[in-house]
């Protein structure tokens, strides 16, 4: 019989092999997607802002639509314009129907109650994992966690933190006042302090609208894979009417909107790849969807074994529940292969394992005669 790999080395490899961990989550692929349109988004950032901050292009390109919208008060520009004319912590906003913020705000109502359930969930199963002296599981709405953090963090620090320090430091005057002759314009590159409140570099609306790329970053590692890239087209289109919006009404500037959605996009990104490791958990998450069962059934059966001697029919009661959940681990690794995910070297080891078990379980009954000789079956198959 050719020598096996021995176990720890199997489960080593499907833990902690980089090649490994890499096949699991699609890693190199999906991070290079991502990293991908972060790389041409800000491109096109970059480009935009040296266009708006030569020859007063910021200016004419604003006016452009501020001025349509004035011109034409039943069109559609000014219609846009009072569509997210008002933030959610307004009054007129639930009153008006100008709720150009409610994809944003239904999206961070999710995620609060995603949030709330998770953490009951994930508490109910540590405390019974403690109880059954185990490792706990993963609960149906525990493996959302981490998603919600990234949704609250972006919202919190960055979309109304960061984003109110800056228009506070800023001090910027805002489209409107300039444009109907109440103002003096400012390039977006000079700061001019704290004046009379929150100035309107950068745009929180259009940062507010940012938030929803957190959603397509959500799915990146979803098994249903076309509900990133939807996700992410939802976004921009999401972002630019918000942009037009804004500067069709007069509240921002061209720069102030084209920073808005690029400073959330920038850390949303870095709160998922550096702050949270979201692509490292999820990597963690689809290790373990397979390996628990895997070794809760390797477990029973040297438990088995152990008692095979003093307690045959208890033994074999736990060969059949360790039957039980390799073939858990094996539907498992076989639904996980239909998205990509390839646990061939753990396959490789639980079909073995099932073959022998299984065996060995069939020639329990006509073995009873004859139990020593059974039991160096045992010796030789496990």
């Amino acid at each position: 019989m050719a020598e096996k790999e021995p176990l720890n080395k199997v489960l080593k490899k499907a833990a902690n092999g980089k090649e490994e961990r890499e096949k699991i989550a699609g890693g190199k692929k999906k991070i290079s997607m991502s990293v991908f349109a972060y790389i041409v988004s800000t491109i096109i950032f970059v480009f935009g802002v040296v266009i708006c901050s030569i020859d007063n292009n910021d200016e004419k390109i604003t006016n452009f639509f501020y001025s349509a919208a004035q011109a034409n008060q039943t069109g559609f520009l000014y219609q846009l314009g009072a569509f997210f004319q008002y933030n959610f912590y307004e009054a007129n906003f639930w009153t008006s129907g100008d709720v150009g913020q409610i994809f944003s705000l239904f999206l961070i109502v999710v995620a609060v109650i995603l949030l709330i359930v998770s953490l009951v969930q994930i508490n109910k199963e540590q405390k019974l994992a403690k109880a059954e002296n185990r490792v706990p599981g993963i609960t149906p709405y525990g493996k959302y966690f981490k998603y919600t953090v990234l949704v609250l963090i972006v919202a919190i620090a960055f979309v109304e933190g960061l984003t109110d320090l800056v228009k506070l430091l800023w001090g910027r005057v805002g489209a409107s006042t300039v444009l109907d002759n109440k103002g003096t314009f400012t390039p977006w590159w000079l700061p001019l302090g704290p004046v009379n409140g929150l100035g309107s570099f950068y745009s929180g609306d259009v940062a507010m609208a940012a938030l929803t790329i957190t959603l397509a970053l959500s799915f990146i590692g979803s098994n249903k894979k076309v509900l990133a890239p939807l996700c992410a087209a939802g976004a921009i289109a999401y972002v630019i009417l918000t942009g037009i919006g804004r500067m069709a009404s007069g509240a921002h500037w061209f720069s102030d909107v084209l920073f808005g959605g690029w400073v959330i996009y920038t850390f949303s990104m870095i709160t998922y790849y550096w702050i949270l490791d979201i692509p490292g958990l999820e990597r963690i998450y689809m290790h373990q969807i397979v390996n628990v069962p895997y070794t809760q059934g390797y477990n029973l059966m040297v438990e088995a074994k152990a008692l095979l001697k003093e307690n045959p029919d208890e033994a074999m009661a736990k060969v059949s529940a360790g039957l039980e959940k390799l073939g858990q681990a094996r539907a498992k690794i076989e639904e996980e292969a239909k998205f990509g995910r390839d646990y061939s070297a753990l396959k490789v080891r639980v079909e073995d394992l099932l073959s022998r078990f299984d065996l060995l379980a069939q020639e329990y009954q006509s073995s009873k005669d004859d139990m020593d000789a059974y039991f160096v079956k045992w010796s030789y198959v496990f």
